[in-house]
């Protein structure tokens, strides 16, 4: 009988040792209580930079847009250490609206030519009037390098005559020579004479004008009118 009881005993399993506690999470949600004041929030960014999970590049955002007269490059040092140009992204394609409004934001904070195809995915095409509009305002906000002219140029081509205009505008507020280059010739092509008429007004040419130049811009809008 006890040779029996020994086996039993030596087949039975020992108690499995107790789950070990969830000090990760426990750390994450303490960071992120630092972040609630601008007092606390650099230990906080330092503590969520040094768990490397990308879900603290939210409130990090969030503690970052607060209207606080308060140093925030440490919440963006940490934004940008956990991957933020590249979460960005991510959170536009989400399902959720929170997340999407974050992931534009966030490419306003960091900007990169890697964000204009997105941008102008949403701007163009999401079915969210709201997201269209923040999209565009994201683009507005980029870095204006060569690629950045290319994606607004491309806004010309649009049968929507707002974007359009808003295009325009975004080239014409650039000011420069390529910029200008675009914008003049796309007059020859504007049907709209609203736009025409504000491309002529806001031409650098029109000050120094020649006679020639003069009677094309004239031609060009009494066609526009017509």
């Amino acid at each position: 009988m006890l040779a029996l009881a020994a086996v039993l005993l030596h087949c039975v399993p020992a108690a499995s040792a107790p789950p070990p506690a969830k000090a990760s999470m426990s750390k994450y949600d303490d960071a992120v209580r630092l972040l609630a004041s601008p007092k606390t929030w650099c230990d906080g960014a330092r503590q969520l930079a040094q768990l490397k999970e990308a879900r603290a590049i939210v409130p990090l955002l969030a503690a970052y847009d607060r209207p606080i007269e308060a140093p925030t490059l440490c919440l963006a040092e940490a934004m940008e250490a956990l991957g933020a140009t590249t979460e960005a992204a991510k959170l536009l394609a989400s399902k959720h609206p929170d997340d999407r409004v974050a992931g534009v934001r966030l490419m306003v904070v960091f900007t990169s030519d890697d964000h204009l195809a997105p941008l102008r995915e949403v701007a163009l095409h999401d079915p969210d009037l709201p997201m269209r509009e923040r999209a565009l305002e994201g683009l507005r906000r980029q870095r204006q390098t060569p690629a950045w002219e290319a994606v607004i140029a491309g806004f010309l081509t649009s049968a929507d005559e707002r974007l359009r205009g808003w295009a325009l505008d975004r080239l014409i507020e650039h000011n420069g020579a390529s910029t200008w280059a675009r914008v003049e010739a796309h007059a020859t092509r504007e049907n709209s004479p609203a736009l025409c008429l504000s491309i002529g007004a806001r031409s650098p040419i029109v000050a120094i004008m020649t006679k020639e130049a003069a009677a094309w811009w004239g031609s060009r809008l009494g066609h526009a009118q017509r």
